[in-house]
């Protein structure tokens, strides 16, 4: 079984995950969801960017413990188009352990529902390429496991907006340096590599919506 490598996690007094590998904590100690709605949501120029779609891809470096996957995922409940799917596409290198992503979401209450609904399909550590679908709401969340030189360039679909994070997958050839700022903007590309089949675009649909599958 090809299994990813465990991150090499701690925790802060007031419940922080950090992550010594790279020298981050996963979200800001101040508030990690007000910092995920200022800069990925509406730095992203969400949720207007879905609102005359019927299908609409979010790209993400860094999984981490979900968070910016639920605040985008409780967005697209409260504005989502009738009939209108969303495919959130994450790249992950060092995935927790669902345990751990449930104990990182403690402190917002708000995201509870979500986030038991995420762990409760919480797939098992291996790597490749994960889809949970929860059609109820029209999201599809899809799982790229494995170091980013190596899943980036094999992934195949045109994103509407990307989550950039500072020091995702800090590695040899990773698509972000570290130490980057976090969060590009809708439609910026600032010092990446893209493969082309990866790339940002700005039309009404993704020529290559990926076939739905449960994971």
């Amino acid at each position: 079984m090809r299994l990813p490598p465990r991150p090499d996690l701690q925790w802060k007094q007031d419940g922080t995950p950090v992550d010594p590998r790279v020298d981050d904590v996963y979200y800001s100690v101040e508030d990690g969801l007000a910092e995920t709605r200022a800069v990925f949501l509406t730095g992203c120029g969400l949720p207007e960017v879905w609102l005359s779609r019927s299908n609409t891809i979010i790209a993400e470096l860094g999984f981490g413990t979900g968070l910016n996957f639920l605040a985008t995922w409780q967005l697209w409940q409260q504005t989502r188009p009738k009939g209108a799917w969303l495919n959130f596409v994450s790249f992950e290198g060092y995935p927790l352990d669902g345990e751990d992503i449930e104990r990182a979401l403690k402190p917002w209450p708000e995201l509870a529902p979500l986030a038991e609904k995420l762990c409760a399909r919480w797939p098992s550590r291996a790597k490749g390429v994960r889809q949970i679908i929860w059609p109820e709401d029209g999201i599809i969340l899809t799982l790229h496991i494995g170091l980013i030189e190596q899943t980036l360039p094999q992934a195949r679909f045109e994103a509407d907006a990307w989550f950039l994070a500072r020091g995702s997958l800090a590695a040899p050839g990773s698509a972000i340096p570290p130490g980057r700022p976090r969060g590009d903007l809708h439609g910026r590309r600032r010092g990446a590599t893209w493969p082309r089949q990866c790339r940002f675009h700005r039309r009404e649909k993704a020529r290559t919506w990926p076939q739905a599958r449960a994971a």
